[in-house]
Protein backbone atom coordinates (compact mmCIF):
# COMPACT_ATOMS: atom_id res chain seq x y z
CA UNK A 1 0.00 0.00 0.00
CA UNK A 2 1.83 3.60 -1.24
CA UNK A 3 1.68 6.28 1.45
CA UNK A 4 -1.27 8.02 -0.52
CA UNK A 5 -3.64 5.20 -0.29
CA UNK A 6 -3.15 4.80 3.24
CA UNK A 7 -3.93 8.31 3.94
CA UNK A 8 -6.88 8.18 1.96
CA UNK A 9 -7.78 5.16 3.75
CA UNK A 10 -7.00 6.77 7.01
CA UNK A 11 -9.42 9.84 6.15
CA UNK A 12 -12.38 7.55 4.99
CA UNK A 13 -12.25 5.66 8.33
CA UNK A 14 -12.18 8.53 10.17
CA UNK A 15 -14.89 10.15 8.23
CA UNK A 16 -17.21 6.61 8.69
CA UNK A 17 -16.49 7.67 12.30
CA UNK A 18 -18.02 10.60 12.45
CA UNK A 19 -20.76 10.15 10.91
CA UNK A 20 -22.58 8.91 14.10
CA UNK A 21 -24.00 6.27 13.05
CA UNK A 22 -25.25 2.82 15.04
CA UNK A 23 -22.78 0.47 16.42
CA UNK A 24 -23.15 -2.17 14.03
CA UNK A 25 -23.49 0.17 10.89
CA UNK A 26 -19.94 1.41 12.19
CA UNK A 27 -18.42 -1.92 12.02
CA UNK A 28 -19.88 -3.29 8.56
CA UNK A 29 -18.87 0.06 7.40
CA UNK A 30 -15.26 0.37 8.45
CA UNK A 31 -14.86 -3.63 7.33
CA UNK A 32 -16.09 -2.67 4.27
CA UNK A 33 -13.19 -0.05 3.51
CA UNK A 34 -10.86 -1.85 4.74
CA UNK A 35 -11.47 -4.55 2.84
CA UNK A 36 -11.21 -2.32 -0.37
CA UNK A 37 -7.69 -0.99 1.35
CA UNK A 38 -5.84 -4.16 2.40
CA UNK A 39 -7.98 -7.17 1.38
CA UNK A 40 -8.47 -10.03 3.40
CA UNK A 41 -10.62 -13.53 3.50
CA UNK A 42 -12.28 -13.47 6.56
CA UNK A 43 -12.87 -11.50 9.28
CA UNK A 44 -14.59 -10.88 13.13
CA UNK A 45 -14.99 -8.56 15.32
CA UNK A 46 -17.10 -8.48 18.62
CA UNK A 47 -17.94 -5.73 21.34
CA UNK A 48 -16.02 -6.10 24.33
CA UNK A 49 -16.93 -5.75 28.15
CA UNK A 50 -14.45 -3.19 28.96
CA UNK A 51 -14.46 -4.61 32.83
CA UNK A 52 -13.45 -8.16 31.84
CA UNK A 53 -12.25 -8.13 28.48
CA UNK A 54 -14.46 -10.69 26.91
CA UNK A 55 -15.88 -10.70 23.47
CA UNK A 56 -19.86 -9.63 23.33
CA UNK A 57 -22.34 -9.26 20.62
CA UNK A 58 -20.26 -9.70 17.45
CA UNK A 59 -20.35 -10.07 13.77
CA UNK A 60 -18.78 -11.85 11.65
CA UNK A 61 -17.95 -13.16 7.86
CA UNK A 62 -20.70 -16.08 7.33
CA UNK A 63 -17.13 -17.84 6.86
CA UNK A 64 -16.22 -17.79 10.75
CA UNK A 65 -18.86 -18.76 12.18
CA UNK A 66 -17.93 -22.51 12.62
CA UNK A 67 -15.09 -21.58 14.19
CA UNK A 68 -15.98 -19.02 16.33
CA UNK A 69 -16.74 -20.97 19.53
CA UNK A 70 -13.25 -22.56 19.09
CA UNK A 71 -11.49 -19.39 18.49
CA UNK A 72 -13.62 -17.87 21.82
CA UNK A 73 -12.09 -20.67 23.83
CA UNK A 74 -8.31 -20.12 22.83
CA UNK A 75 -9.01 -16.81 23.89
CA UNK A 76 -9.12 -18.52 27.59
CA UNK A 77 -7.88 -21.56 27.81
CA UNK A 78 -4.69 -21.85 25.65
CA UNK A 79 -1.28 -19.66 25.71
CA UNK A 80 -0.91 -17.71 22.57
CA UNK A 81 0.72 -15.07 20.82
CA UNK A 82 -1.09 -11.92 20.11
CA UNK A 83 -4.49 -12.73 22.30
CA UNK A 84 -7.13 -9.91 22.88
CA UNK A 85 -6.13 -9.40 26.65
CA UNK A 86 -2.93 -9.12 25.98
CA UNK A 87 -3.18 -6.43 22.85
CA UNK A 88 -6.01 -4.80 24.69
CA UNK A 89 -3.36 -4.15 27.78
CA UNK A 90 -0.17 -3.79 26.22
CA UNK A 91 1.51 -0.74 24.85
CA UNK A 92 0.47 -1.87 21.00
CA UNK A 93 -2.95 -2.51 20.65
CA UNK A 94 -2.15 -4.28 16.95
CA UNK A 95 -0.59 -7.93 15.94
CA UNK A 96 -0.18 -9.55 13.01
CA UNK A 97 0.50 -13.22 13.69
CA UNK A 98 3.31 -14.04 11.00
CA UNK A 99 5.49 -11.06 12.58
CA UNK A 100 4.64 -12.28 16.00
CA UNK A 101 5.75 -15.65 14.81
CA UNK A 102 8.76 -14.44 12.90
CA UNK A 103 7.73 -16.45 9.79
CA UNK A 104 7.09 -19.24 11.52
CA UNK A 105 3.02 -20.05 12.42
CA UNK A 106 3.72 -23.34 13.75
CA UNK A 107 4.73 -21.56 16.99
CA UNK A 108 0.77 -20.36 17.51
CA UNK A 109 -1.32 -23.01 18.55
CA UNK A 110 -4.28 -21.04 17.70
CA UNK A 111 -2.92 -21.58 13.93
CA UNK A 112 -2.35 -24.87 14.29
CA UNK A 113 -5.31 -26.35 15.82
CA UNK A 114 -7.76 -23.64 13.96
CA UNK A 115 -6.46 -21.34 11.52
CA UNK A 116 -4.33 -23.18 9.59
CA UNK A 117 -6.63 -26.12 9.03
CA UNK A 118 -9.31 -23.91 8.34
CA UNK A 119 -6.98 -22.22 5.75
CA UNK A 120 -6.14 -19.23 6.73
CA UNK A 121 -2.29 -18.38 6.23
CA UNK A 122 -2.27 -14.79 8.67
CA UNK A 123 -4.50 -13.01 10.98
CA UNK A 124 -4.15 -9.18 11.69
CA UNK A 125 -5.47 -8.20 15.24
CA UNK A 126 -6.60 -4.77 16.52
CA UNK A 127 -8.07 -4.13 20.14
CA UNK A 128 -10.48 -1.01 19.84
CA UNK A 129 -8.13 0.73 23.14
CA UNK A 130 -8.85 4.31 24.46
CA UNK A 131 -8.41 5.32 27.44
CA UNK A 132 -11.56 4.41 29.03
CA UNK A 133 -10.66 1.08 28.30
CA UNK A 134 -11.50 -1.29 25.38
CA UNK A 135 -14.34 -1.99 23.32
CA UNK A 136 -14.26 -4.47 20.84
CA UNK A 137 -11.45 -6.89 19.15
CA UNK A 138 -11.14 -6.47 15.63
CA UNK A 139 -9.86 -10.05 13.71
CA UNK A 140 -8.58 -9.88 9.93
CA UNK A 141 -7.72 -13.23 7.74
CA UNK A 142 -6.07 -13.86 4.92
CA UNK A 143 -5.99 -17.42 3.33
CA UNK A 144 -3.03 -19.90 1.72
CA UNK A 145 -3.39 -17.55 -1.51
CA UNK A 146 -2.63 -14.07 -0.03
CA UNK A 147 0.84 -12.58 1.40
CA UNK A 148 0.46 -11.98 4.89
CA UNK A 149 -0.04 -8.97 6.14
CA UNK A 150 2.99 -6.46 6.61
CA UNK A 151 4.04 -3.73 8.49
CA UNK A 152 1.59 -1.24 6.62
CA UNK A 153 -1.24 -2.66 6.96
CA UNK A 154 -0.32 -3.00 10.91
CA UNK A 155 0.34 0.77 10.99
CA UNK A 156 -2.81 1.68 8.82
CA UNK A 157 -5.10 0.51 12.22
CA UNK A 158 -2.62 1.30 14.47
CA UNK A 159 -3.14 5.24 13.41
CA UNK A 160 -7.11 4.85 13.41
CA UNK A 161 -7.76 2.49 16.12
CA UNK A 162 -8.02 4.92 18.99
CA UNK A 163 -10.67 6.88 17.12
CA UNK A 164 -12.26 3.80 16.18
CA UNK A 165 -12.39 2.76 19.76
CA UNK A 166 -13.73 6.05 21.01
CA UNK A 167 -16.64 6.38 18.41
CA UNK A 168 -17.16 2.30 19.89
CA UNK A 169 -17.33 3.50 23.05
CA UNK A 170 -20.14 6.04 22.01
CA UNK A 171 -22.22 4.25 20.07
CA UNK A 172 -22.27 1.14 22.31
CA UNK A 173 -23.72 3.25 25.79
CA UNK A 174 -25.65 6.16 23.61
CA UNK A 175 -29.14 6.48 23.75
CA UNK A 176 -31.41 4.15 22.18
CA UNK A 177 -35.53 4.45 21.67
CA UNK A 178 -36.37 1.76 23.28
CA UNK A 179 -40.08 0.33 22.50
CA UNK A 180 -41.21 -0.94 25.60
CA UNK A 181 -41.56 -4.83 25.40
CA UNK A 182 -42.91 -7.72 27.42
CA UNK A 183 -39.99 -8.81 29.96
CA UNK A 184 -38.16 -11.54 28.82
CA UNK A 185 -37.37 -14.10 32.13
CA UNK A 186 -33.90 -15.04 32.43
CA UNK A 187 -32.54 -17.60 30.27
CA UNK A 188 -30.01 -20.28 30.78
CA UNK A 189 -27.63 -22.61 28.55
CA UNK A 190 -25.40 -25.69 29.69
CA UNK A 191 -22.57 -26.50 27.69
CA UNK A 192 -20.04 -29.20 28.37
CA UNK A 193 -16.19 -28.86 29.38
CA UNK A 194 -15.38 -28.38 24.98
CA UNK A 195 -18.28 -25.77 24.98
CA UNK A 196 -20.97 -28.13 23.36
CA UNK A 197 -24.29 -27.06 23.76
CA UNK A 198 -26.53 -29.33 25.92
CA UNK A 199 -29.37 -28.16 27.08
CA UNK A 200 -31.32 -25.10 27.14
CA UNK A 201 -34.51 -23.08 28.33
CA UNK A 202 -36.95 -22.45 26.30
CA UNK A 203 -36.86 -18.57 26.70
CA UNK A 204 -33.08 -18.81 25.45
CA UNK A 205 -34.23 -19.25 22.12
CA UNK A 206 -36.11 -15.42 22.63
CA UNK A 207 -32.80 -13.75 24.51
CA UNK A 208 -31.04 -15.21 21.21
CA UNK A 209 -33.77 -13.05 18.42
CA UNK A 210 -33.84 -9.94 20.46
CA UNK A 211 -29.67 -9.97 19.88
CA UNK A 212 -30.18 -9.82 16.12
CA UNK A 213 -29.20 -6.90 14.56
CA UNK A 214 -30.43 -5.47 11.36
CA UNK A 215 -27.74 -6.28 9.40
CA UNK A 216 -26.02 -9.78 8.15
CA UNK A 217 -24.32 -11.98 8.92
CA UNK A 218 -25.56 -12.36 12.63
CA UNK A 219 -24.74 -15.95 13.35
CA UNK A 220 -22.26 -15.30 16.05
CA UNK A 221 -23.60 -12.55 17.84
CA UNK A 222 -25.08 -13.25 21.17
CA UNK A 223 -23.28 -16.90 21.45
CA UNK A 224 -20.13 -15.00 21.32
CA UNK A 225 -20.96 -13.85 25.12
CA UNK A 226 -22.34 -17.47 25.81
CA UNK A 227 -18.92 -18.68 24.74
CA UNK A 228 -16.81 -16.43 25.96
CA UNK A 229 -18.00 -16.29 29.49
CA UNK A 230 -17.79 -20.30 29.39
CA UNK A 231 -14.81 -20.71 28.35
CA UNK A 232 -13.54 -18.01 31.09
CA UNK A 233 -15.37 -20.29 33.73
CA UNK A 234 -13.29 -22.71 32.45
CA UNK A 235 -10.25 -21.79 32.63
CA UNK A 236 -10.66 -20.28 36.51
CA UNK A 237 -11.30 -23.90 36.98
CA UNK A 238 -12.42 -24.50 40.59
CA UNK A 239 -10.96 -21.42 42.01
CA UNK A 240 -12.00 -18.25 41.90
CA UNK A 241 -10.66 -15.83 39.43
CA UNK A 242 -9.55 -12.62 39.34
CA UNK A 243 -11.77 -11.16 36.38
CA UNK A 244 -14.94 -11.84 36.26
CA UNK A 245 -16.94 -14.61 34.05
CA UNK A 246 -19.63 -12.15 33.01
CA UNK A 247 -20.11 -9.45 30.31
CA UNK A 248 -22.29 -6.85 30.03
CA UNK A 249 -23.69 -6.27 26.47
CA UNK A 250 -26.93 -4.52 24.72
CA UNK A 251 -29.57 -5.95 22.67
CA UNK A 252 -30.94 -4.55 19.11
CA UNK A 253 -33.79 -2.90 21.25
CA UNK A 254 -31.66 -1.26 23.43
CA UNK A 255 -31.75 -3.07 26.62
CA UNK A 256 -28.97 -4.05 28.82
CA UNK A 257 -28.79 -7.55 29.30
CA UNK A 258 -25.81 -9.79 31.02
CA UNK A 259 -24.08 -13.12 30.64
CA UNK A 260 -22.95 -14.89 33.56
CA UNK A 261 -21.01 -18.70 33.71
CA UNK A 262 -20.81 -20.97 36.63
CA UNK A 263 -19.76 -24.13 36.79
CA UNK A 264 -22.47 -27.03 37.76
CA UNK A 265 -21.65 -29.82 40.14
CA UNK A 266 -22.78 -32.98 40.04
CA UNK A 267 -22.56 -36.36 37.98
CA UNK A 268 -23.05 -34.66 34.74
CA UNK A 269 -20.47 -31.74 35.12
CA UNK A 270 -20.68 -28.53 32.89
CA UNK A 271 -21.28 -24.55 32.77
CA UNK A 272 -24.19 -22.92 32.91
CA UNK A 273 -24.67 -19.44 31.26
CA UNK A 274 -27.16 -17.49 32.18
CA UNK A 275 -28.69 -14.02 30.55
CA UNK A 276 -30.56 -12.12 32.30
CA UNK A 277 -31.76 -8.10 32.22
CA UNK A 278 -28.70 -6.30 33.80
CA UNK A 279 -28.98 -4.09 37.22
CA UNK A 280 -29.34 -0.09 37.32
CA UNK A 281 -25.58 -0.67 38.80
CA UNK A 282 -24.19 -3.00 36.00
CA UNK A 283 -25.30 0.00 33.18
CA UNK A 284 -24.06 2.75 35.56
CA UNK A 285 -21.23 1.29 36.01
CA UNK A 286 -20.73 1.01 32.26
CA UNK A 287 -21.58 4.77 31.79
CA UNK A 288 -19.04 5.55 34.39
CA UNK A 289 -16.20 3.85 32.47
CA UNK A 290 -17.27 5.15 29.06
CA UNK A 291 -18.03 8.63 29.34
CA UNK A 292 -15.55 9.57 32.88
CA UNK A 293 -18.52 10.46 35.62
CA UNK A 294 -17.40 11.29 38.41
CA UNK A 295 -18.51 9.27 42.07
CA UNK A 296 -21.21 12.29 42.87
CA UNK A 297 -22.87 12.17 39.13
CA UNK A 298 -22.95 8.08 39.45
CA UNK A 299 -24.80 8.62 42.54
CA UNK A 300 -27.00 11.15 41.35
CA UNK A 301 -27.71 8.89 38.13
CA UNK A 302 -28.57 5.98 40.25
CA UNK A 303 -30.95 8.22 42.25
CA UNK A 304 -32.51 9.49 39.27
CA UNK A 305 -33.40 6.09 37.53
CA UNK A 306 -34.80 5.22 40.87
CA UNK A 307 -36.90 7.81 40.53
CA UNK A 308 -36.26 10.58 42.74
CA UNK A 309 -37.52 14.27 42.46
CA UNK A 310 -34.45 17.00 42.55
CA UNK A 311 -35.78 17.98 46.03
CA UNK A 312 -35.19 14.37 47.14
CA UNK A 313 -31.81 13.93 45.76
CA UNK A 314 -30.46 17.29 47.08
CA UNK A 315 -32.09 16.09 50.50
CA UNK A 316 -30.11 12.48 50.66
CA UNK A 317 -27.34 14.20 49.14
CA UNK A 318 -27.18 17.03 51.61
CA UNK A 319 -26.28 19.24 48.97
CA UNK A 320 -28.85 22.31 47.26
CA UNK A 321 -30.81 21.56 44.26
CA UNK A 322 -29.33 24.22 42.67
CA UNK A 323 -26.04 21.89 42.94
CA UNK A 324 -28.09 18.93 41.69
CA UNK A 325 -29.16 20.82 38.28
CA UNK A 326 -25.28 21.26 37.68
CA UNK A 327 -24.18 17.81 38.52
CA UNK A 328 -27.55 16.82 36.05
CA UNK A 329 -26.23 19.10 33.45
CA UNK A 330 -22.64 17.74 33.50
CA UNK A 331 -24.22 14.17 33.29
CA UNK A 332 -26.60 14.94 30.79
CA UNK A 333 -24.13 16.90 28.36
CA UNK A 334 -21.33 13.72 29.08
CA UNK A 335 -24.18 11.14 28.14
CA UNK A 336 -25.53 12.86 25.24
CA UNK A 337 -29.19 12.88 26.79
CA UNK A 338 -31.19 15.83 27.41
CA UNK A 339 -33.60 15.16 29.65
CA UNK A 340 -34.17 12.89 32.47
CA UNK A 341 -36.86 10.66 30.62
CA UNK A 342 -34.32 9.67 27.69
CA UNK A 343 -31.52 9.62 30.27
CA UNK A 344 -33.83 6.54 32.14
CA UNK A 345 -35.93 5.40 29.06
CA UNK A 346 -32.69 5.67 26.11
CA UNK A 347 -29.87 3.91 28.58
CA UNK A 348 -31.23 2.32 31.72
CA UNK A 349 -33.46 0.19 29.26
CA UNK A 350 -32.57 -2.94 30.92
CA UNK A 351 -35.10 -2.24 33.24
CA UNK A 352 -38.27 -2.33 31.04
Amino acid sequence: MTDWARLRCQRRLLAICKAGVDVETLRFEIIEELQRAIGFAAWGWPLADPDSLLATSGVADRAMWPIVPRLVDYEERAEDMNKDSALATRGDPVGVLSNATRGDLARSSRWRDILGPYGFADELRAACVDRYGCWGHLRLYRDASDRPFDATDAQLLRAVVPTIASTLRRASVQPAEVQIVEPVVPGIVILDDNLGVQSWTREIGRWFEAFAGAKPPRGANARCAVFSAASRCLAQGDTAGSQPARARLRLADGRWVVAEAARLSGKDHGIAVTIHAATTSDVLDLLVRAHGLTPRERELAALLVEGFSTRDVARRLSISPYTVQQHLKAVFDKVGVRSRRELVTGIFASRA
